[in-house]
């Protein structure tokens, strides 16, 4: 969920069509997120808490499909339709029409799409976490690998974080993404959005998500995980950048090919651990 900081876009109200999604507002919580965000380690409470809040509040707007391709039509000169999901891609993913197919995938209960490779991937990180998860219960670490493993599990806010992977959102249809990207813009955001003026990220959302055409979520190759704390070191084992070491303010996010274009080295100065980023190859090289 997580894009461009800066982007220049406008519209007005357009009328309730059929089939249209209910968008809700999550008003001002930006507080809630600072908190969240000043434990790196935070675990179920982190997305899921910003998600329920973002849909149980009041009805704000209401908007479909063919709304939301016209906005992206308006605001973007460079786009590209997707002839097999009918979702519109700007700028670098553009170049990544026509998609790789989505797969449905099921992992610690939960079920999302993804391309086969990505999701496949994230897959591997369940199984590893389960593994090591099983042999530490069962007694068959070491001495050290035991004590190393425990200060993990606190780290990560318990037992409960480390079993598996726990997906809140693979692959996101224009329309979704859409709603939660008006929902992460403050008032302030909303009034730019809909009079072309620049929407600047920390400036205008209170928490990060990338706008319709321009996520990583629409090609199916990211995913936000709740337990992301728990999950980071075992995504970096595939070279699969998110968490602390991905993109600023959004910890959650993990994907394939976002940050080539990004610069993780920035992400690595804001969070303070750019020395440890000279040391992963997929971060040194970028």
């Amino acid at each position: 969920m997580s894009d461009p900081v800066k982007e220049t876009t406008g519209t007005e109200e357009a009328p309730k069509e059929e089939g249209a999604k209910e968008v809700k507002p999550v008003g001002q919580f930006r507080s809630a997120v600072r908190g969240v965000l000043s434990n790196r380690w935070a675990g179920d409470i982190t997305l899921a808490a910003i998600l329920a809040l973002a849909f149980v509040l009041p009805q704000k707007e209401i908007i479909g499909k063919s709304q939301v391709i016209n906005e992206i039509k308006r605001k973007n000169t460079n786009y590209k339709e997707d002839p097999t999901t009918g979702d519109y891609f700007c700028g670098k993913l553009a170049e990544q029409v026509p998609l790789k197919p989505l797969k449905t995938f099921t992992v610690c209960g939960s079920t999302f799409e993804a391309q086969e490779d990505f999701g496949e991937i994230a897959m591997k990180v369940s199984r590893d976490m389960e593994a090591d998860y099983q042999k530490y219960k069962e007694g068959k670490m070491s001495g050290g690998e035991k004590m190393k493993y425990w200060a993990y599990v606190q780290k990560s806010g318990g037992e409960e974080n480390v079993r598996c992977l726990k997906v809140n959102y693979g692959y996101r249809d224009i329309v979704l993404q859409r709603q939660i990207y008006w929902n992460s813009l403050n008032d302030e955001g909303k009034k730019a959005w809909k009079s072309d003026e620049p929407i600047i990220r920390d400036k205008h959302q209170t928490f990060v998500a990338a706008p319709p055409c321009q996520s990583y979520h629409g090609l199916g190759l990211a995913v936000d995980v709740s337990n992301w704390g728990a999950a980071e070191p075992y995504f970096w084992k595939y070279n699969i950048p998110g968490g602390s070491r991905g993109i600023y303010k959004d910890p959650w996010h993990f994907s394939r090919g976002e940050f080539e274009r990004k610069g993780i080295k920035d992400a690595a100065k804001q969070w303070g651990w750019f020395e440890v980023c000279e040391k992963i190859p997929v971060c040194k090289k970028h």
